[in-house]
């Protein structure tokens, strides 16, 4: 090495601004990475309730025998299975699978033949008449 060439290495100047890079694009990616699970989960309360209420309101129409208000209000957060004497539990095609992680659910009947689902998940609510 010749005795007047900078040692190797990199100087502390230029381990700030790698650094200090870092900080800003960490600054921009970590809201919008909460965003994007905000919305994940958002999506999939609406996609449980969507397939809660389709269940629930093709079941009905199956059954004429059979209405919202005679099933009364339900609780939908487990996987359920419709038959035609009622729901059991687990889902084996004919109902609908477990809500999303941390969430709850209630179907409540909107009229005779309907029903209106509400999941309730970390982030908020997500209701489909």
């Amino acid at each position: 090495m010749h005795p007047l060439a900078p040692p190797p290495g990199f100087t502390l100047v230029e381990l700030l601004i790698v650094v200090a890079i870092v900080i800003v694009l960490a600054a921009i990616l970590i809201p919008t990475y909460a965003g994007a699970r905000r919305k994940a989960s958002e999506s999939a309360a609406t996609l449980h309730a969507q397939t809660v209420r389709t269940a629930l309101n093709t079941h009905l129409a199956v059954n004429p025998q059979l209405t919202a208000t005679s099933l009364g209000t339900l609780n939908c957060t487990a996987a359920t299975t419709l038959t035609a004497s009622g729901l059991t539990s687990g889902s084996t095609g004919n109902g609908w699978d477990a809500a999303p992680n941390g969430s709850t659910c209630t179907a409540q009947p909107s009229t005779a033949r309907t029903y209106r689902v509400t999941v309730t998940y970390s982030g908020g609510t997500v209701t489909v008449p």
